[in-house]
């Protein structure tokens, strides 16, 4: 029982205030107030012990598993992997290929996905069937063959207005794909601004336009932040190095050491010059 926990110490008490839950709406939902990490909003908040969290980091991916892009391509193709819904920022992908095209800009655009009839944010079939007959963006259609369709990629979108820990931008990093994406929790944790991406202000088409502009304009800035992505992945993403955090956080709930299982790192230290 709860209260058996709390005399052995295995749990906090956690005292339930019925104010408690609208303050912490409230707080969360402050428009003027810059996007915080859910770990940083929880701890905040008062919700949990600093001392009890432990914080993985996604499920990681295996970047053997991913073909390198080429970032040399010409005309570049970027893409927006993702349910073709609003908060994905897929009205602000397609305001920010309006705009390089008016500004003479070449390059190819696609959404890679499709839309969710059950979600009321998502875009309808005919609002993409308009976009593509007015040859805006290519429509890929929903693809269950991602590495193929990132290795194709030298630019990936994600013009969110949240996330979680986006795997699409983990499998993009892990081809090597230059990427743009919101400044938001989630995004912020794989996009380095500079180093390993280009983060926008979300909601921003152009800030957008302006981002993929200069990465559509610049091939070896794409292939740097490709490679920087990748390694930053294989290093801190990498689904061995998941697993052992998580193997971790069991082996300090039951107090002894567990055996990682065979093969988990058999992705760890995978980076470009390493593959055949």
């Amino acid at each position: 029982t709860h209260e058996g926990l709390r005399a052995g110490g295995s749990a906090p008490r956690l005292a339930l205030d019925p104010t408690r839950p609208l303050r912490l709406r409230l707080e969360l939902e402050d428009p003027t107030a810059p996007p915080a990490h859910p770990r940083v909003r929880m701890l905040s908040a008062g919700l949990v012990d600093s001392k009890r969290v432990r914080l993985i980091r996604g499920a990681g991916v295996d970047p053997s598993q991913y073909i390198q892009v080429n970032p040399e391509t010409q005309p570049p193709l970027a893409i927006l992997p993702a349910r073709l819904l609003r908060d994905k920022g897929v009205g602000e992908f397609i305001d920010a290929i309006r705009l390089l095209r008016n500004r003479g800009i070449r390059a190819r655009f696609a959404l890679v996905g499709r839309p969710d009839p059950m979600n009321p944010a998502s875009f309808t079939n005919e609002e993409i069937d308009r976009w593509t007959s007015e040859g805006i963006v290519e429509n890929w259609g929903w693809r269950d063959d991602m590495a193929n369709v990132y290795a194709q990629a030298q630019i990936v979108c994600l013009p969110s207005y949240h996330e979680g820990l986006p795997k699409s931008l983990l499998e993009a990093a892990a081809s090597g794909c230059a990427i743009i994406a919101s400044d938001i929790p989630g995004c912020r944790e794989i996009i380095r601004e500079g180093e390993t991406g280009l983060l926008t202000p979300p909601k921003d088409s152009g800030a957008l336009a302006n981002g993929l502009q200069v990465l559509i304009e610049d091939a070896r800035l794409r292939q740097r932040l490709g490679l920087s992505a990748r390694n930053l992945v294989s290093n801190d993403f990498s689904s061995s190095k998941v697993a052992e955090e998580t193997l971790q956080v069991y082996a300090e709930l039951l107090g002894r050491p567990i055996s990682a299982p065979y093969g988990t790192k058999a992705d760890r230290g995978v980076n470009d010059g390493e593959r055949s």
